[in-house]
């Protein structure tokens, strides 16, 4: 019955993927094998996504599940994404990893009874602090460690060799056996061996439900007073409040551009959207724009990352949305893939996390219904439209090129198409040879 379940599952999703809604995004790969999820009522078979590299330049989707972490090889057979192995935790709604050197750090919020205790009358939460796994052999991962400050925790971030654990606010477990003798709101532990996370500083005052860093000043968000905190981290023993501003509406993420004078948030709510702001001077943050899909009024944005001059964001229900953040006060649509057509009133469906620094052409994407995507992202920032032959220049030949693309002499490339849409209407046609030829006139 279960393998059953498992095929109408599967064959649902390929229906799915050769519906998908996109646009300047293509499909590389989808995987879809989730452990027969006990509490499949109450939580979803998947949540977070973090990327490894092994040393030879292989490639896996570290992706958090109800009952563990399961690791995914996306480079061997990329439109094929193989499971190589899988890591067990505390059974929960949320898990979150991150990598730094050839480990993986993973917590999770333990929220759920252990299942097979349960079913003998026993409501068990299994405490978890962070799980420290060497990934040296990623067909093999071996957990060296448990960093036992927290019995849960919401999130955490690496960043220059430091991790930063936050939304823990247990004291004990639920059994009332185990302490968390490390708790803070902040919580900072040094990766100096990496093999044995140890507590160096924290700061408490208010939950932060997610961080983000540029050198030394640490950004958190705080969701439930709809604020945006910034930390001034450089003495890591001793965080400090730098300045605190409003009217985020349930802050949830952030991400800070690659030069550090832009701060993107996401927020986590009904009408949720994004935001960017001016942190070049925090003595004085400013609103710059803000930005939600169309028809986005009742939904909810989740997490966002920076990668060159594109905002990736797991947008729920809209997927993979990619904005072009070249101009941060001024938001602009620049890609999507949407992971997830189907009905729902949950705003919390779809996809939960995103990893663009592989580069744009192996974006992952987890949604907690339908499973792994690996997206080529063409709208990437870094070619220029109307350079059909990537030789530097538009001209003659390029326009040649696409005219032949609209009697039908020749068929474009998936990149060859974006680049010779003009315009941006999804279509190559007559109107975007006028704008080349317009385009060779006006710099002549």
């Amino acid at each position: 019955m279960v393998y059953k379940l498992k095929y109408i599952i599967s064959l649902s999703c390929l229906c799915l993927l050769l519906s998908q809604d996109s646009f300047n995004a293509n499909l590389v790969g989808h995987w879809f094998e989730p452990h027969e999820n006990y509490w499949s009522e109450n939580i979803s078979d998947f949540n977070d996504i973090w990327g490894y590299e092994d040393e030879s330049g292989g490639r896996y989707a570290l992706m958090g599940g109800w009952d563990g972490t399961y690791i995914i090889d996306i480079s061997t057979n990329p439109s094929s994404p193989e499971l190589v192995s899988f890591i067990p935790g505390s059974t929960s709604s949320h898990r979150d990893i991150k990598s730094h050197q050839n480990y993986i750090y993973i917590g999770t919020e333990a929220n759920y009874p252990d299942p097979e205790l349960y079913e003998q009358g026993d409501y068990y939460v299994m405490p978890q602090g962070i799980q420290v796994i060497d990934m040296s052999d990623p067909s093999n991962p071996v957990e060296l460690d448990e960093w036992s400050g927290v019995v849960e925790s919401h999130n955490i971030m690496e960043a220059d060799g430091y991790l930063y654990v936050i939304g823990s606010q247990s004291l004990f477990s639920n059994d009332g056996e185990v302490e968390a003798w490390g708790l803070d709101d902040l919580i900072i532990l040094n990766l100096e061996d990496p093999s044995a996370p140890v507590k160096v500083g924290g700061w408490s005052g208010v939950y932060l439900h997610d961080v983000c860093i540029y050198e030394d000043v640490l950004y958190g968000c705080d969701l439930y007073n709809d604020n945006m905190y910034a930390f001034d981290i450089s003495d890591k023993t001793d965080p400090s409040v730098i300045t605190i501003w409003p009217g985020i509406s349930h802050a949830h993420s952030c991400w800070v551009s690659e030069d550090g004078n832009t701060l993107f948030t996401g927020s986590e709510t009904m009408s949720g959207h994004i935001m960017s702001w001016d942190v070049s001077n925090l003595s004085n943050v400013s609103f710059l724009d803000e930005w939600m899909p169309d028809g986005g009024e009742g939904w909810s944005a989740h997490n966002v990352f920076v990668l060159g001059d594109r905002l990736y964001i797991s947008y729920y229900v809209y997927g993979l949305q990619v904005l072009d953040i070249s101009d941060p006060s001024n938001l602009e649509l620049a890609a999507f893939y949407d992971t997830f057509d189907m009905e729902t009133e949950s705003i919390y469906n779809g996809a939960w996390g995103t990893y663009p620094f592989f580069g744009s052409d192996n974006v992952i994407i987890s949604d907690r219904r339908t499973g792994l995507y690996v997206v080529d992202v063409l709208n990437d920032g870094s070619d220029t439209l109307g350079d059909i032959n990537a030789d530097g220049s538009i001209d003659v030949i390029d326009i040649v090129m696409v005219v032949n693309f609209v009697v039908g002499l020749s068929t474009p490339t998936d990149e060859e198409s974006y680049l010779s849409d003009m315009n941006q209407d999804g279509e190559v046609d007559i109107l975007d040879i006028v704008l080349m030829v317009d385009f060779i006139l006006e710099i002549q």
